[in-house]
């Protein structure tokens, strides 16, 4: 029997991706030239889009992931970040039901993971991040 913590990001991605594209989702892999951004686009098959960042068990977003989300967020695009199969899977189903009840595109509300929901930007704070925060390019 695993331990909570032995579960991998990338199985937890996999397992997700899996039921995603079972139910009709388009699931590209996305990579930024800026740090911090999540690992994939989810578009569902009424045109809705969801970006996931995926973490362990337990584990949190860096800081840096932590504003890219809510980045995404303030401007009204739903981002999520997720540490468990069953919270992946519970946001891109709530998509689904938002989307049967709307049918209009890309307007589903923006979903937080369950008891960690991301900290709103502030007003004023610098486009590319908090100060502390550094993108790195190696």
């Amino acid at each position: 029997m695993s331990k909570k913590s032995d579960v991998l990001e990338v199985n937890i991605e996999d397992r997700v991706v899996t039921w995603a594209k079972r139910e009709g989702f388009l699931t590209p892999k996305v990579k930024f030239v800026e740090a911090g951004y999540p690992d994939r686009l989810f578009i569902s098959p009424f045109g809705h889009t969801i970006f996931m960042e995926f973490k362990r068990p337990g584990e949190v977003p860096t800081p840096i992931q932590v504003h890219r989300i809510t980045t995404l967020q303030n401007r009204g695009v739903p981002a999520v970040w997720v540490d468990s199969i069953l919270e992946g899977i519970n946001v891109l189903k709530a998509a689904l039901e938002a989307s049967s009840i709307s049918g209009t595109g890309d307007s589903p509300p923006i979903i937080s993971s369950s008891g960690r929901p991301v900290p709103r930007s502030g007003i004023g704070e610098d486009e590319h991040g908090p100060s502390d925060v550094q993108d790195s390019i190696v």
